[in-house]
Formats: C-alpha cells, sequence, structure tokens
C-alpha cells in the first residue's frame, strides 16, 4: 500500500508542476497579447484610424470602431488556458505542455489547426483582427 500512495503522491506533484508550467506561460502569452492590443491600438489610432480601446476587465479587451458597429473582442480563459481573438476572425491559442514536458502554444484560424504557434504570430493574429476593423488600408505594419 505505501508503494501505490507513493506513485499517487508523485503523479500528483508531476501535475501540479505541469499545471504551473501552463499557468506561467498562459501569463506571459496572455501579456504578451495584451501588450500589443494596446500597442496596435495606439499605432492605428495615430494613423487618424477610429478605434476606442476597452481593457478594463481582466478576461476580455474589446476594441472597436468609433461608431461601435465593428468589434475584435479578445478573451482570456485562465482555466482551459485559452485566448480567443474575434471579430469576424476567429483565432484560438492554447497552452499546453508537449511529450517533452515544454510549454507550447497551439494555434486555430477559423477552426482550423495551425499547430504551434510562435509569439510572432500570436501578434500577427491580433494585429490582424484590429486591422480589419479600421477604416485604413490594409495592410499596416
Amino acid at each position: 500500500m505505501e508503494a501505490d500512495q507513493q506513485y499517487q503522491h508523485d503523479v500528483a506533484r508531476l501535475e501540479a508542476h505541469r499545471l504551473a508550467l501552463r499557468d506561467d506561460e498562459f501569463r506571459r502569452v496572455s501579456d504578451l497579447v495584451r501588450q500589443e492590443a494596446r500597442e496596435h491600438t495606439r499605432f492605428v489610432q495615430q494613423r487618424r484610424a477610429a478605434v476606442v480601446l476597452n481593457d478594463r476587465d481582466l478576461n476580455t479587451i474589446c476594441v472597436s470602431s468609433a461608431d461601435g458597429q465593428q468589434v475584435v473582442t479578445i478573451t482570456f480563459n485562465s482555466v482551459r488556458h485559452q485566448i480567443e481573438v474575434k471579430n469576424g476572425l476567429r483565432y484560438l491559442f492554447q497552452v499546453d505542455i508537449d511529450l517533452h514536458g515544454n510549454p507550447i502554444v497551439t494555434g486555430k484560424k477559423y477552426g482550423q489547426p495551425l499547430g504551434i504557434v510562435t509569439d510572432d504570430q500570436v501578434i500577427d493574429g491580433v494585429r490582424h483582427a484590429i486591422n480589419k476593423i479600421t477604416d485604413l488600408p490594409l495592410p499596416l505594419a
């Protein structure tokens, strides 16, 4: 019975470690997305696009056109370790642990798997969604 208890303890400790890794990576990617949403909104505002940023909620960021007709919603789900970017487009980024025990970020666009994504791909998704609601000619930097 002692060996069984030790095994259960080891499994629980391993799962706690994996969860901590996912939490840390999710926090890092969430911070990256929040920073990019703020900076890119500021960038398009400087280019005379009429967009409004609402970033007062821990779970959601909204960027809307001045008339409120078009909205980008970025949702942070810390339980599922997912970040969703929506405005007609739909990106879903999820933090997982790979076979080697390292945190990874996977992505989907319109439900189609993108596989493992880099920080640059996450940033591009946020920018693309914000650019789509502006009245400026695309592509923006």
